[in-house]
């Protein structure tokens, strides 16, 4: 065993090897999707306390300070390296005991006090994980989130948080992050998520049947990239007005909340393809929406309060691939109960959308 640390390298009880018995080093590694862990046991040679094992660490601390041992050299042949550690690795617990509190004296001093070792690592190949899901996990499970240096999408669905915090202040890179979901979390705030203003790359933001009823603007306004924001299932009663600043937005849902007006402001949105305000309270959108944003071709804003004529609604005629107001119609002026437009051929149906209309909808709405 040899230690590195503050740039020193220096020997640390390197014996020559005595013939003796067989030990064991157990290694427990974390799985790549979703940190479960499974053991395997592997029997290897060190006879005595004096037979080195052959490895190389260097301290390796993360976000709270807590300690791990990164692997950064293996000699050929040795315990270590037949037991399957591999140079990269991060140990994080010794003998079942996790070192996150230890001096990293006390770990290099438990090591060279045994013959045998167990050891829980997390292998280098799984600290390039791009894509992680969480699926109705406890909070624990995002323990170790920070060994991942290559994390571009985070899902964590149905994970029980305590008192409703989401600490993800543990996640190192956070500039490689492009997408996050935190949906079905009971999340009242999106302030209640630890360390989310760090993540100032967010393509994608997706925090769906949650409890949140506001936007915190200066949290908002750290996502100057953001393209995708789905916050469809909550208890918005007032649309966010800090979203008609980030004018990156391609496509917004708040499909399933209280809303009952759309501010005049959301034509700043220039880019904005995709608008869905299906099942709120709106009883008017504002005047020429679809011509003064261009880029809009898709608008849902079914089983809402609107009260339109048929002439408000074809004014979208040379402007939307779909609008869907289905569930208006029966108090709105209009006699139809649905009007789609598909490739700036408009059709007036009097029946709901069947088939391929039908799927084209439900793609669209499930987005």
């Amino acid at each position: 065993l040899s230690c590195h640390q503050a740039g020193a390298m220096s020997p640390y009880k390197q014996s020559p090897p005595e013939p003796g018995p067989p030990s064991y080093v157990q290694v427990m590694s974390l799985d790549a999707t979703q940190f479960h862990i499974g053991t395997t046991s592997l029997t290897v040679t060190r006879a005595t306390i004096d037979v080195p094992w052959g490895v190389t660490f260097v301290d390796n601390w993360y976000h709270y300070r807590q300690l791990s041992l990164l692997v950064t050299n293996l000699d050929d042949d040795s315990v270590f390296e037949i037991a399957g550690v591999q140079c990269g690795d991060l140990v994080i617990k010794i003998n079942h005991d996790p070192i996150a509190e230890w001096s990293y004296s006390e770990a290099l001093d438990e090591i060279s006090d045994h013959t045998s070792l167990t050891l829980t690592l997390i292998p280098n190949s799984t600290q390039s994980t791009r894509f992680l899901l969480f699926l109705d996990l406890l909070s624990s499970d995002l323990t170790h989130i920070w060994s991942l240096n290559n994390l571009h999408s985070l899902h964590i669905c149905g994970v029980r948080l305590p008192d409703g915090y989401l600490d993800l202040r543990a996640i190192t890179c956070p500039h490689v992050l492009h997408e996050l979901a935190a949906t079905k979390c009971s999340l009242d705030n999106i302030s209640n998520i630890g360390g989310i203003t760090r993540f100032t790359n967010l393509r994608r933001l997706s925090l769906g049947h949650n409890k949140i009823t506001h936007l915190d603007p200066d949290i908002m306004r750290s996502f100057l990239k953001l393209e995708e924001l789905l916050l469809g299932n909550n208890n918005l009663e007032v649309f966010p007005e800090i979203l008609t600043q980030l004018t990156t937005l391609r496509i917004i849902s708040l499909v399933f909340n209280l809303i009952s007006s759309v501010p005049v402001a959301v034509t700043r949105l220039v880019q904005l393809e995709a608008l869905h305000l299906d099942h709120n309270y709106l009883s008017s959108l504002p005047d020429h929406l679809a011509h003064q944003i261009p880029s809009l071709r898709l608008l849902t804003f079914s089983n809402n309060q609107l009260t339109w004529s048929d002439e408000r609604i074809k004014e979208f005629n040379n402007h939307l691939d779909l609008i869907d107001f289905s569930g208006n119609g029966r108090q709105a002026k209009t006699g139809f109960d649905a009007y789609t437009v598909y490739n700036n051929r408009a059709t007036l149906r009097k029946r709901r959308p069947k088939g391929k209309e039908k799927s084209l909808l439900r793609k669209a709405l499930s987005s």
